[in-house]
């Protein structure tokens, strides 16, 4: 079945857990405008979490959501922020409200989550002479979930 379809909107990237899914979404399309969704199953709820042109990608596990950031104008610029979700509450609350979680130079993307770990494609250590090319994975714990 069909949880969100809208034709004014492009929406990407979907990732669940147990009964909340995120995305992204461009609405008509456009790149200028990207929000970042959470849908929750039980009671049918759409929520945008954050909407900055520059974000994509997202990845949920537990009480949190991550997803890339792109901090300049190069896509090859990204960087991983993360959310916490309050779980006693359908509302975000300010316990940590889009902190970023890694800002080195480079691309930093391709977000995913397991239990207290957020993972992703880290090329910090890119050589410029040839972009693209000294791809590493790096790893954040939460601490406090």
């Amino acid at each position: 079945s069909s949880v969100s379809l809208n034709p004014l909107f492009h929406q990407l990237s979907p990732d669940i857990y147990k009964n909340l899914i995120v995305w992204y979404e461009e609405p008509d399309g456009m790149t200028d405008i990207r929000n970042i969704i959470l849908y929750n199953l039980s009671d049918n709820t759409k929520q945008v979490i954050a909407n900055d042109p520059n974000n994509r990608r997202p990845a949920i596990y537990n009480n949190f959501i991550a997803w890339e950031h792109q901090k300049g104008i190069y896509p090859w610029d990204n960087d991983v922020y993360i959310r916490r979700q309050d779980s006693l509450s359908k509302l975000f609350k300010n316990y940590m409200m889009n902190q970023p979680l890694s800002t080195a130079e480079g691309d930093q993307e391709l977000v995913d989550m397991f239990e207290n770990k957020v993972v992703w494609q880290d090329n910090r250590y890119d050589d410029p002479l040839t972009p693209g090319t000294e791809y590493g994975i790096q790893m954040f714990e939460i601490t406090n979930m």
